[in-house]
């Protein structure tokens, strides 16, 4: 399958776009920029179930715009991995998926873009 090109919409202000992110998916690139952002902005700490990021990628070639929701679950028991000689904890999972204009009403204190 072949590589897209996309970039974030809005960010870090609003009328900038920022980056070049490629995989085979808008949802697969969602990922990725979310687990970015997440590190970036210390986004890990989701208790209360109310945290979580809208964000808009854009094709680079066809100038489509993807919209997405992301949010942090903190896992009730760590998943223990081990990574060479290293034993990892995953405390968190993150949780992304499309913005529909069904959840413009759930999440009604971020501006709908043309979906």
């Amino acid at each position: 399958m072949e590589k897209r090109v996309f970039t974030v919409l809005d960010y870090p202000e609003v009328g900038k776009k920022t980056g070049r992110y490629t995989g085979s998916s808008p949802a697969q690139v969602a990922h990725k920029v979310f687990n970015k952002l997440c590190k970036k902005y210390n986004f890990y700490d989701n208790e209360g179930g109310t945290k979580y990021l809208v964000f808009y990628l854009e094709d680079v070639s066809s100038k489509k715009v993807y919209p997405f929701i992301g949010t942090p679950v903190v896992l009730h028991k760590p998943i223990e991995v081990n990574y060479g000689n290293n034993t990892l904890k995953i405390n968190h999972r993150n949780i992304v998926t499309k913005y529909t204009k069904d959840m413009v009403e759930v999440f009604s204190n971020q501006p709908e873009k043309s979906m």
